[in-house]
């Protein structure tokens, strides 16, 4: 009898240390074949060790990474949108992908105005992530900018009026749901997706086909409890996660298509209207102009605002 309920409470216990397991943090490959030249070195993002590593993406294509296990949560580190993929050695030097629109994009501002391919605006859909279950489901993930994907480099490089304009960067952390809402000297955020509690196949990232460029993304940290099944992954070491950062992940995971949609739309709203000049930014009339020592013609315009805007530009 009490060999019996020493057996029974060794399963149990044996039962409950299963349950427990600690979360391992494993980078997975994002290259398929890749050597381990192609691979860079760890780096710790807020507590989360990620491999560095580019994942091969291209205008308009998609990239696959198989998984093989359930996760509790997927780190993502970049989400940002480049013209054109940089290699490891750009990366650790992203000053060289600095330019005034997006990292190693030429500026666009004498392009078609009516080319919306090579301008990149808050709300425009970027690309998707989609999770790939072993039961047949699938989760999409939208990649939108001002949301799921942020500027990277250029955005440090250029903070204008992020410093000084309140309303901005409230507007941003509660649109962004990256980390941290703010410029970072290397332009990579941290995203983090919560999966659904299945074993996932793969990841698929995909490029809009609507826009030129790609995302961005320079490693994947999956953390769970589960490593068989997940080849070619690497065990990776876990810092302390800051209580800012704790406070990111529990609450600003990146959002499921259909979720949220309405809520979304409206920061989204707030935040193009806090970075970007509408026609309720001009009220009232604008006086007239003329330079000292101006000769040339007396020009008027009929019309809006812009039409006395354009009389004193005229003049200039």
């Amino acid at each position: 009898m009490a060999a019996g309920l020493l057996q029974a409470q060794s399963s149990l216990l044996g039962e409950s240390t299963n349950e427990t397991n600690p979360e391992q943090y494993l980078a997975l490959p994002l290259a398929r074949n890749a050597g381990e030249e192609s691979r860079g070195k760890v780096l710790d993002r807020y507590g989360v060790p990620f491999r560095e590593e580019i994942l091969p993406l291209t205008t308009g294509g998609s990239a696959q990474v198989e998984v093989g296990a359930p996760a509790k949560r997927i780190f993502l580190l970049g989400m940002t949108d480049t013209d054109k993929l940089p290699s490891l050695a750009q990366f650790r030097n992203p000053s060289s992908l600095s330019s005034l629109i997006r990292p190693a994009t030429p500026c666009r501002g004498w392009a078609d105005p009516r080319d919306t391919s090579v301008r990149i605006f808050v709300g425009d859909h970027l690309g998707q992530i989609r999770l790939n279950y072993a039961d047949g489901s699938s989760q999409v993930f939208p990649l939108i900018l001002g949301e799921g994907v942020w500027w990277g480099r250029a955005f440090y490089d250029y903070q204008e009026p992020f410093p000084t304009d309140a309303r901005l960067r409230r507007a941003l952390a509660s649109a962004l749901r990256l980390y941290p809402p703010a410029p970072v000297p290397d332009g990579n955020y941290v995203a983090v997706i919560v999966p659904k509690a299945a074993p996932i196949r793969n990841i698929t990232f995909e490029n809009s086909s609507e826009k030129q460029g790609t995302l961005l993304i320079a490693g994947i940290t999956v953390e769970t409890a589960q490593t068989n099944g997940m080849a070619g992954a690497i065990a990776l070491t876990p810092g302390a996660l800051p209580p800012a950062f704790e406070t990111f992940v529990r609450t600003k995971a990146l959002r499921p298509q259909g979720e949220d949609e309405s809520q979304t739309e409206r920061r989204l709203n707030n935040l193009r209207l806090a970075l970007y000049t509408s026609d309720a930014d001009f009220k009232g009339r604008v006086a007239k102009s003329v330079p000292p020592g101006y000769s040339g013609p007396d020009v008027s315009f009929q019309g809006s605002i812009f039409a006395e805007i354009l009389a004193n530009v005229f003049r200039c």
